[in-house]
């Protein structure tokens, strides 16, 4: 692909991320990080709430290359007073981007084999709550997966795939077999890939979900 990085691409990809990440609005956009090959939307956001919970504080970068390339880089760590997070932002996160993605593509006239690499970084101490929420917006515990505290863990998890469509139907089975490495191996995690499949498939994106412990 051969992608033009000037104002008119960054008015669009602005938009574009705005329409599949529905928490845009919560924070604020800063000036784009540019090179003569890539064009990198930043944005921030901090959360407070009245509820007592600790205040979340995350950044996204958004990046395009000239050559059609794009990656998403997402703070996962945001309560550093509790070290605790909802494991379904992975999914509902990757579920997103995903079809940012697919649309993207597809107003390139762009359709063929994608290779997808995602990487995910967390401390020794950091604790994945195993919760996803239902379309009623309520976070409920799933036994899809199980972490064994007493195993040892990893802090770097690589996996790649190789997907040639991004249908809503893919972006599930790819989030969850993303998932599924990444809980073996930071984690040890015993995890019911068909329950876990249909948790993702559920996961409702078109909200700004954001959960508070």
């Amino acid at each position: 692909m051969k992608i033009r990085l000037d104002r008119e691409f960054d008015t669009r990809v602005r938009a574009l991320v705005s329409r599949h990440f529905p928490d845009s609005n919560l924070g604020q956009h800063w000036p784009p990080a540019m090179t003569g090959r890539s064009h990198i939307l930043q944005w921030q956001a901090g959360i407070d709430t009245s509820s007592g919970g600790p205040p979340a504080r995350w950044p996204r970068n958004y990046e395009f290359t000239a050559d059609g390339g794009m990656r998403l880089s997402e703070w996962v760590e945001r309560r550093e007073s509790s070290g605790a997070e909802s494991i379904s932002d992975l999914a509902i996160s990757g579920l997103r981007f995903l079809r940012l993605a697919e649309e993207f593509y597809q107003s390139q006239e762009s359709f063929g084999k994608l290779n997808i690499l995602h990487s995910l970084r967390v401390s020794p101490d950091f604790k994945f709550l195993l919760n996803f929420p239902a379309e009623d917006e309520i976070y409920r515990d799933t036994d899809a997966i199980r972490i064994f505290p007493s195993r040892l863990t990893a802090e770097m998890s690589n996996v790649s795939y190789e997907a040639y469509s991004l249908r809503q139907e893919e972006r599930v089975k790819i989030v969850t077999d993303v998932m599924l490495v990444h809980l073996r191996e930071l984690r040890q995690a015993s995890v019911d890939y068909d329950k876990l499949l249909q948790l993702v498939a559920a996961c409702p994106v078109e909200r700004p979900l954001i959960y508070f412990p």
